[in-house]
């Protein structure tokens, strides 16, 4: 049985591995190209010489070693039945693609008969190489390798995955053919929950140098690279400093990621629409970016931080519109809606976006959920730890399941007031009979918050673990109603009607907003008093926290 070992014992074999030159020397090498780490080896005497020294076990260890030759990672196996070995060969994983240092040791009892050294290169012809922020990204990604049928990716090539909020996922089922990149440790890949402690920053360079080591490897391996959009420029560091050869896919971030930060760039269009001259000067940029990187140069980092300034990252979803007209290179785009009412009426959204064949519109749904197999979706949901027994209450009673989402900063948000009215909207005004569940944000969890728990708790309100996507929830239990904050999840909300929104004035809803049935905000930021607005026909009322029942419809 394959396993991992500790990383103290990795860094000791390293040691041992410096101390001792003359331990390699002379070790077979072997090169080979395939789409998965599980290999084939010679061992090194025959099956009668094994019969005749009574060999009764086989000993397997690897180490994988990185760019600077060093030890990153480890594998071993343990063979105890030799009877059933039927020619000179045992299977074995190597667990990773790249340069490998093997040893093989067969015994009888505690007595070494035989060992044998091996140099081993791993590599492949294609790698999908994914380097995803926020939940929708990932949700995405992790759909379209789930689909072996999928025409959005090579699902069979290996992926390779640095994903923020890590620690949402698990990664002893991750998805077939799918890998951590080994040249993060392993605890800070896995384990991270948040963008405040994630491994992102260390992750894009340790990706980058994963992605040169490789195509060293194998100068002909083509590398398939998946980006959240409003991080595309991450392409820089991986693909053009690299030089090697890609494609891109850039994943959309939802309402806010993606639409939001597009009109803060481009603008929603109307008599003073100057985004055609935005776009001529980040395009302008870009192409300054691409002579450098390819030379070297890394001062390309310099002349995008000017595309930035005093916009923060989000800023950088002034990109997506060049690349996917870049012609050099083949880029997507893959959103949830392509509309004016999404990206807004601007020039650059009507000539460079509206109708260009690589912006690609994918419902979760329609589009990926509803192709997966019952081998294929219960992989997928190993993957996101996603449980459905969570509703199994509302079964049992034979009720609905009404879902409200959260968003993050919720309990600065009026959490218990918005709770309050969305229970007496269900039960006075839609008169339905549910069981309540709150999905909170997965980058604000409610599972570690003693205050917000004590909300849900007094108001008896079941929590859903934060990290799993809504979407899923939502596909999984098409029967459930949902509302609650503003969230991209709406966008591809499968029924035609949301029973209401709860937020700020201001809240982002124009993925969705034709949906919406009532819409709640606070009174001027009053803690009590919320302003109720029927969004269809434009008729308002108070809401008042203090006397919850009272709805003037």
């Amino acid at each position: 049985m394959k396993k991992k070992l500790y990383p103290i014992l990795c860094a000791l074999a390293a040691l041992l591995l410096l101390s001792s030159c003359t331990f390699r020397d002379n070790p077979e090498l072997r090169s080979e190209e395939s789409n998965l780490t599980t290999v084939s080896l010679d061992l090194p005497i025959t099956l009668e010489e094994m019969q005749s020294s009574k060999v009764d076990k086989i000993n397997i260890s690897s180490y994988l070693i990185d760019d600077m030759g060093m030890p990153v990672r480890s594998c071993s196996s343990e063979i105890t039945d030799v009877s059933n070995l039927t020619d000179n060969k045992v299977n074995y994983d190597l667990g990773y693609f790249g340069k490998h240092e093997i040893t093989m040791q067969l015994y009888s009892g505690n007595n070494l008969v035989a060992e044998k050294l091996t140099d081993y290169i791993l590599t492949s012809d294609e790698y999908n190489i994914a380097y995803l922020h926020a939940t929708l990204p990932v949700t995405y990604f992790s759909l379209m390798v789930s689909d072996k049928d999928t025409t959005y990716l090579n699902a069979v090539a290996p992926s390779i995955v640095v994903i923020e909020r890590a620690a949402a996922y698990d990664w002893d089922n991750l998805l077939p053919n799918m890998y951590g990149c080994p040249f993060i440790e392993e605890s800070k890949l896995e384990n991270s929950n948040s963008f405040a402690n994630s491994i992102m920053l260390e992750g894009c360079s340790a990706l980058a140098r994963y992605i040169k080591y490789l195509h060293t490897l194998n100068g002909n391996s083509m590398f398939h690279i998946f980006v959240t959009d409003n991080f595309s420029d991450n392409i820089a560091e991986f693909a053009l400093e690299t030089n090697v050869t890609f494609d891109l896919t850039m994943l959309s971030d939802g309402s806010n990621g993606t639409y939001g930060t597009f009109r803060g760039v481009y603008g929603q269009g109307g008599e003073n629409d100057n985004s055609s001259q935005i776009y001529d000067e980040v395009n302008s940029v870009w192409n300054t970016v691409k002579v450098k990187a390819r030379s070297g140069d890394r001062s390309w980092r310099e002349d995008l931080k000017k595309l930035y300034a005093g916009s923060a990252y989000r800023t950088k979803a002034c990109l997506p519109p060049v690349l996917i007209n870049d012609s050099e290179f083949k880029a997507r785009w893959i959103v949830g809606r392509n509309n004016a009412d999404v990206f807004g009426n601007s020039s650059v959204y009507t000539s460079k976006i509206q109708n260009n064949p690589n912006v690609v519109v994918i419902n979760l749904n329609s589009n990926l959920l509803a192709v997966l197999s019952v081998e294929e979706t219960k992989a997928f949901q190993a993957l996101y730890k996603f449980d459905s027994s969570v509703f199994e209450e509302a079964d049992n009673a034979g009720k609905k399941i009404m879902i409200f989402l959260g968003t993050r900063n919720d309990e600065n948000l009026c959490l218990e007031q918005y709770i309050s009215f969305m229970k007496n909207y269900c039960e006075h005004y839609l008169n339905e009979d549910y069981i309540y569940y709150y999905k909170g944000h997965p980058g604000d969890p409610s599972e570690f918050n003693t205050t917000k728990n004590a909300i849900l708790e007094k108001y008896d309100v079941n929590s859903l673990d934060a990290s799993i996507p809504a979407e899923l929830f939502l596909f999984f239990r098409n029967d459930a109603d949902v509302g609650g904050y503003a969230s991209s999840t709406f966008a591809s909300y499968s029924k035609d009607e949301i029973p209401f929104i709860c937020g700020q004035i201001g809240s982002n809803t124009e993925g969705y907003t034709d949906k919406i049935n009532t819409n709640i905000i606070q009174d001027n930021g009053s803690t009590s008093n919320f302003i109720i607005t029927k969004r269809k026909d434009g008729t308002t009322s108070n809401w008042d926290f203090y006397n919850p029942s009272v709805f003037n419809f």
